[in-house]
């Protein structure tokens, strides 16, 4: 796809889509957040799927480091089971976008679980396919409200498989 897209007021930046699904800011400029402190690290959401493997990527190209942790140790179904939501992080500000440019800035979140009805709504409207970018967590509250070690996990879970299958041994019993 690799197109640009300018967002309407209420997104402070522009994204380009590498692929179908994936957002990240246009030039590889960093945003700042809301508050208008600077960004200084990205994190996982959740250790399953793309959205473990999206902070990854932008950290490399934009040089921010990516903190090995994630928040839920697992991938999860809905937003009010993050762990941050759950020890009372605000998930808001945010931001809801597609790959047509189409934004949807959240500026006020009363919980998670509104917020996530809220997105699960747009995302159906945006033709199924969108991408968030939450509010930002503090130092703090990456330290507190995280999983730590979520990036370290899966990749020894998966080296023990691929061990396993190589040595052509049971990966039940390399992970156990």
């Amino acid at each position: 796809v690799n197109a640009t897209h300018p967002l309407p007021d209420g997104c402070d930046m522009e994204v380009e889509s590498p692929s179908p699904g994936v957002f990240v800011p246009k030039d590889g400029k960093i945003p700042t957040s809301s508050t208008g402190r600077k960004i200084v690290a990205v994190v996982s959401c959740e250790i399953g799927g793309l959205n473990a493997i999206e902070p990854l990527i932008y950290g490399a190209d934009s040089g921010l480091p990516t903190i090995d942790a994630d928040g839920m140790g697992r991938a999860f179904p809905e937003l009010q089971m993050f762990a941050p939501a759950i020890y009372g992080a605000n998930v808001g500000p945010c931001c809801l976008v597609d790959d047509k440019g189409n934004c949807v800035p959240v500026t006020h979140v009363e919980t998670a679980k509104h917020l996530e009805n809220f997105m699960r709504d747009h995302t159906a409207r945006m033709g199924c396919s969108a991408a968030v970018l939450f509010g930002p967590l503090t130092v703090a509250d990456v330290g507190t409200k995280m999983i730590p070690g979520s990036l370290t996990r899966a990749r020894r879970l998966g080296n023990a498989v691929l061990t396993s299958q190589r040595k052509k041994e049971s990966p039940i019993a390399a992970i156990l």
